[in-house]
C-alpha cells in the first residue's frame, strides 16, 4: 500500500489529493472542505487500489494471521447480550442470502464504501467526492452483476415487484403548542456527560445544544419524535410525569436523557 496515511494534520498538502464537492442549486457545486483530522474513526487517505490489497489480505493473511482476522469478525455485544451486526471496525450481514462484510465512510463530501463476500472470494469498493452520491447502493450493483448465481434464490411465496403493498393510514396526533409545554425541559445524558434543552420556538419543539445547531423535532405518535432519521421517545412515570427520553440513530439505541430540569 503506497499510496494510503491517516491524515492528522488537515493544512498538509497531499499529492494526487481529490478534493470533495456537494451540489447546489442550478447544477451548480460547491467545496466541501474537510477542516479537521480526527485520525482513527476517520481521516484515512488511500486509493481504490490500495483498499483491493487491504480487503485480499483479508484472505491471504499477509499482514497479521487468521487468529487476528478472526477477531475482527467477532460481533460485538451490547450490554443486553444482543448483537447489532457491528465487529471489530466493520459489519457483518447477509446481503441475498451471502455473508457479508461491510463498511461505509462519510466526511465532509467524501463517501466511501467495502463490501466483502468472502465466502466467495469477492470484494467491490467505491469511492466517491460528491457528497449526494451513495457508494454503497453502487457497490451492491456491482455485486448483483458478478454474484447472480450465488444468490439465494426467492421463494414462491417472495413478495413480486409488481405486487401491491397494503398499508394502513396513519396520522400523526395533533399536538397544539399547550400540549408540547411538558416535553420542555433541560436532559441530561451520564453516558455523554452533557445536557440538550427542549424548548418552544415558533411554537414548534426544538432540541438546543450549546455545541450544537438547534432542530426541530417532529411528533409521529404519542410521546415519539423523530428528526433527520433520529426518533426521541420520551419515557413517564407512573404519574404521567416525563422523566426523560431515549434516543435512537443507527448504531445509537435507547440512549437515555433524563430530565434534569
Amino acid at each position: 500500500m503506497l499510496n494510503t496515511l491517516f491524515y492528522d494534520d488537515h493544512e498538509k498538502i497531499v499529492k494526487n489529493r481529490a478534493y470533495s464537492y456537494h451540489a447546489v442549486p442550478d447544477n451548480k457545486y460547491k467545496k466541501s472542505v474537510l477542516n479537521f483530522a480526527n485520525v482513527g474513526a476517520t481521516s484515512l487517505f488511500t486509493t481504490v487500489e490500495d483498499l483491493a490489497l487491504w480487503a485480499m489480505n483479508f484472505s491471504s493473511f499477509t499482514v497479521g494471521d487468521k487468529a487476528i482476522i478472526d477477531k475482527m469478525n467477532t460481533l460485538a455485544v451490547l450490554n443486553n447480550g444482543e448483537t447489532f451486526g457491528g465487529a471489530y471496525g466493520q459489519f457483518i450481514n447477509k446481503y441475498k442470502g451471502l455473508n457479508q462484510i461491510q463498511h461505509g465512510g462519510a466526511d465532509a463530501g467524501y463517501r466511501s464504501y467495502l463490501g466483502r463476500f468472502p465466502d466467495q472470494n469477492f470484494s467491490v469498493m467505491v469511492f466517491s467526492n460528491l457528497a449526494q452520491s451513495n457508494p454503497g447502493n453502487l457497490a451492491l450493483q456491482v455485486a448483483d452483476l458478478y454474484l447472480e448465481d450465488a444468490f439465494e434464490k426467492e421463494s414462491d411465496a417472495a413478495t413480486n415487484a409488481d405486487d401491491p403493498i397494503e398499508s394502513q393510514e396513519f396520522t400523526p396526533p395533533n399536538y397544539e403548542v399547550s400540549d408540547l409545554k411538558e416535553f420542555v425541559g433541560a436532559y441530561f445524558s451520564p453516558e455523554l456527560n452533557t445536557t440538550y434543552e427542549a424548548v418552544l420556538k415558533d411554537g414548534k419543539l426544538t432540541v438546543t445544544h450549546a455545541r450544537a445547531s438547534d432542530f426541530v423535532i417532529s411528533v409521529a405518535k404519542n410521546d415519539l419524535f423523530l428528526f433527520d432519521g433520529k426518533s426521541f421517545m420520551f419515557e413517564r412515570n407512573d404519574k404521567q410525569q416525563i422523566t426523560g427520553f431515549r434516543i435512537s440513530s443507527g448504531r445509537v439505541k435507547n440512549l437515555w436523557f433524563k430530565k434534569v430540569k
